[in-house]
């Protein structure tokens, strides 16, 4: 976490005298379960793949967007609606995003 953009994002809440966002400083990975079911989740950066943790917390008929970069391969952005237990996702366009911290891929087995 960084402080200091910690710290620019809720003085920019008070300077705009926005009241209806809640400003959390938590581990990205993990969402945040407290304030769930959310209708929309956007994530500021890409990800080699969305943590089951995250999907969880949509709400029926919620809408998730993200940029999905595996290793090696072009980032797609993808919305990820989730109808039910079923999540269902559908690639927009390619995007060049850089990945967010803790969302790098696991480490696997290579020849």
């Amino acid at each position: 976490m960084d402080r200091d953009i910690g710290r620019l994002g809720r003085s920019a809440l008070v300077d705009h005298h926005i009241a209806s966002v809640t400003y959390v400083e938590a581990p990205l990975t993990a969402g945040h379960r407290a304030r769930a079911p959310y209708d929309v989740i956007l994530f500021g950066g890409a990800a080699a793949a969305v943590p089951e943790e995250i999907t969880a917390q949509l709400a029926e008929g919620g809408r998730l967007g993200v940029v999905v970069r595996e290793p090696g391969s072009v980032g797609r952005a993808v919305l990820i609606t989730r109808t039910g237990a079923v999540l269902a996702q559908r690639v927009i366009f390619d995007a060049a995003t850089p990945l967010l911290p803790g969302f790098e891929a696991e480490p696997g087995f290579v020849f």
